[in-house]
């Protein structure tokens, strides 16, 4: 069944339109067709870097368990009051949050973490499903990885710390695996919104906006 989220089931807006609500909506009725709708009642779920809870919010409307974690104070307090389970938790340093959980929810965050590797090899350690959307290089260079430099903690969609990752889609698959899992990486231009866009292809170097790749990673057995 494809799985149409409800307005409803989402947080309050982020105030950016209806392109990311559209957005959101696209990746949330991706994931439960992944899974099946069947599968979320019940599951503890992890929603990292969650800004204002959109995504997390909607599996809750499906039956899940969600935590919410964001380093941002300001998101914590609006989802306690909401009444969430909502921790502070710098996916730049060592994870704070061990579950145990069923899905890690990591959408729009690896590409602005300095350390990409250390907060994919925690949730790794931890957990054995993760669900990872993020921002990518255009690039078919395997061992591409440039560091921009971000605005600080105050900015609303940037680092928190300041300098984030850019990545080729090889040189991310190729950590996955040495981390033990497999992965299955999602192209379909169903996903695409305005300027996000999931369905290109690897060719030169560099980083084009709006590129952005939906994997789903297991840990192999």
């Amino acid at each position: 069944m494809d799985m149409v989220p409800s307005k409803k089931a989402f947080g309050r807006p982020m105030n950016w339109g209806s392109t990311y609500t559209n957005w959101t909506e696209k990746r949330t009725r991706k994931l439960t067709n992944i899974l099946g709708p069947e599968w979320f009642p019940g599951k503890r779920v992890l929603d990292v870097g969650c800004g204002h809870g959109n995504n997390g919010k909607f599996l809750q409307s499906l039956g899940s368990q969600v935590v919410f974690t964001d380093a941002r104070a300001q998101y914590i307090e609006q989802l306690l009051a909401d009444g969430c389970d909502a921790r502070i938790m710098d996916n730049d340093k060592e994870w704070t949050v061990d579950g145990p959980f069923d899905l890690i929810v990591h959408w729009g965050l690896l590409y602005h973490l300095d350390n990409w590797k250390s907060d994919l090899r925690h949730a790794i350690a931890r957990f054995p499903l993760i669900c990872l959307e993020c921002t990518i290089a255009s690039s078919s260079n395997p061992t591409y990885e440039e560091k921009p430099l971000e605005p600080t903690s105050t900015g609303q969609d940037h680092a928190f710390n300041g300098v984030g990752t850019i990545l080729s889609s090889q040189h991310l698959e190729n950590y996955v695996t040495e981390l033990g899992c497999s992965y299955t990486r999602y192209d379909s231009p169903e996903l695409n919104e305005a300027v996000h866009n999931y369905s290109w292809e690897e060719s030169g170097e560099g980083y084009i906006h709006g590129h952005r790749r939906f994997w789903m990673i297991r840990k192999d057995a």
